[in-house]
């Protein structure tokens, strides 16, 4: 099942829970210091946050990888791979939206960004291991739905999953969110930060003139 080796007796209590939820949310932070740039803040610590902006050249990728594989030995050894594995593709998911996000506003990342970034990720953890069991449930219940359909059937599949009483909110959900995105795409108007370089730009032209 989706546990997959999960040791009871060390996984049960609010300790495990906060042992991972701790260890994988940090997580977030490598990840972003080597995919985004940091960006500088001025004040008292000028010099350690110029520090940070060479610390992507050594967070290197391979370091990346030896931080993700500690974390998921220690986590497995509580909640089983498979479910360890859920946990850090949630989290690495989260926090590559909040660098597009932070890219966004930014520019990139920094001190202060990173740190909210691990205690919304925490919470993420938090949540998906005190709703484990429901996920483990309706994960079978999704191979239950789609295992005697045709495999070359996608449609079926579907139509199967949907049918589900556990899966058709999150068909739902996934509908809604489709939706304002498409509509915020081609029919809402453009983003707060893109109106404003609009109008720098109009008044640069203007000024031109």
């Amino acid at each position: 099942g989706l546990g997959g080796f999960q040791n009871e007796r060390f996984s049960s209590g609010a300790g495990p829970a906060i042992l991972v939820s701790q260890m994988l949310s940090r997580l977030s932070a490598p990840y972003l210091i080597r995919t985004r740039d940091y960006i500088a803040e001025v004040g008292p610590k000028s010099p350690f946050y110029a520090f940070m902006i060479e610390a992507k050249h050594l967070v290197s990728w391979s370091r990346v990888s030896f931080a993700t594989a500690y974390c998921f030995i220690i986590s497995s050894m509580l909640y089983g791979p498979v479910f360890t594995a859920f946990l850090i593709i949630a989290v690495l998911a989260l926090a590559h939206l909040a660098g597009n996000k932070g890219d966004y506003l930014l520019g990139g990342v920094m001190g202060d960004f990173l740190g909210g970034t691990i205690c919304i990720c925490e919470i993420l953890v938090l949540m998906l291991i005190v709703s484990k069991d429901a996920i483990i449930e309706t994960y079978g219940v999704a191979t239950g739905a789609v295992s005697g359909e045709d495999f070359f059937n996608p449609v079926q599949h579907v139509i199967a999953l949907y049918s589900e009483d556990r899966l058709r909110p999150l068909f739902h959900l996934i509908f809604l969110v489709a939706t304002v995105k498409i509509w915020c795409t081609y029919v809402g108007p453009p983003d707060m930060y893109d109106s404003g370089d609009e109008k720098d730009e109009k008044d640069n032209e203007e000024k031109k003139d």
